[in-house]
């Protein structure tokens, strides 16, 4: 696929690491690029930032004149800005905006979670990319239908992930506990209490869940799960490390796109449980179990079919894995992006 002629400035905020900074980084490996970051700069993206090997920079502020110096400063002659949480960095777009070069976006969720005056500033800010790529069909229905993005100007560019090698499943002795996984940032959208209403549903001794990741509800969710057996063991630095430890998988998410790390878990061969919000039912039905989005009753049961049924966990563990790397690779996702943001950045 076309990709593009000119290097292009990747903006991002100072979010906390996860699946939309992984993202970034798939595209400044792939892509002619480099990264411009607003401080804090976290570790795990400056890490892997440089071991792309490709320009980064640091912009003194947030003030449009600190991210225009350093955009400048790579010699980029686009910019594209990588949107966590849209409604927070409409500053950073707005920045973005005032660096005069042509700009564009990639929205990784709707703002149905952050309803603040910030967002009435979304349409007009929105209006003036010169394009949207949208990771799942119902986030590129939401910016046309809720925001009014011209549908020409919004993209779906489904989710990819870099080839994750193969888990080697565990053997696990007779009766005992199915070890389940989940990486996800703890906030109401991914849905974590609901995953420990399923644990709370479950018979003693079905499932042993270990959440990696970090957020705003951490301690919330861990006084929470204080009976159950449920361990929040904070940021995996090491996913694959992380994955190998488990016998299956889960992404019990209230909403989201095509999750990078239901991908990361699929791809690498671990029988995943997941709920159906974005293009997950479009792009992985038949390969996870598919609930329902907050059904902690349909979840618990998805988990308890995966404790008790050894030839459901092969299966999904193939299938999942075939799945990902026939139509879910970063590098094909990159260059899609290149693709259809090519006129935008003038290539």
């Amino acid at each position: 696929m076309q990709t593009p002629s000119r290097p292009v400035a990747l903006l991002s905020g100072p979010a906390a690491f996860g699946g939309a900074q992984r993202y970034l980084l798939s595209l400044l490996r792939h892509l002619p690029a480099a990264l411009v970051a607003l401080p804090p700069v976290d570790a795990q993206l400056a890490a892997g930032a440089e071991a792309t090997g490709r320009p980064r920079r640091t912009a003194q502020g947030p003030a449009p004149q600190q991210v225009a110096d350093a955009v400048a400063a790579t010699g980029a002659r686009a910019v594209h800005v990588n949107c966590t949480d849209p409604v927070a960095e409409v500053p950073l777009l707005r920045a973005a905006l005032a660096t005069g070069l042509p700009v564009t976006a990639t929205v990784h969720m709707t703002d149905r979670y952050a309803r603040t005056p910030a967002a009435a500033d979304l349409p007009a800010v929105y209006a003036a990319l010169g394009g949207v790529v949208a990771p799942s069909r119902p986030i590129a229905e939401h910016l046309v239908r809720e925001h009014g993005v011209p549908a020409a100007r919004v993209h779906h560019v489904p989710n990819g992930v870099a080839p994750p090698p193969p888990v080697a499943l565990r053997e696990r002795p007779a009766g005992s506990p199915l070890r389940v996984g989940c990486l996800a940032r703890l906030t109401r959208q991914k849905g974590l209490d609901v995953l420990l209403d399923a644990v709370r549903a479950l018979p003693a001794g079905t499932v042993e869940v270990v959440v990696a990741g970090e957020g705003r509800e951490a301690a919330a969710l861990a006084a929470a799960a204080r009976d159950l057996p449920v361990v929040f063991r904070g940021f995996a630095a090491d996913v694959h490390g992380f994955l190998a430890d488990l016998d299956a998988y889960v992404q019990p998410s209230r909403e989201d796109a095509l999750p990078l790390a239901l991908l990361e878990a699929a791809g690498a061969g671990l029988p995943c449980a997941a709920t159906r919000v974005g293009d997950v039912p479009e792009h992985l039905d038949g390969a996870v179990l598919l609930v329902e989005p907050g059904d902690a009753a349909a979840l618990a049961a998805a988990l308890a079919r995966l404790a008790a049924d050894a030839g459901l966990r092969a299966r999904l563990a193939r299938c999942g894995r075939e799945r990902v790397l026939a139509s879910h690779t970063d590098a094909a996702m990159a260059a899609c992006t290149a693709a259809v943001l090519a006129p935008a950045w003038g290539s």
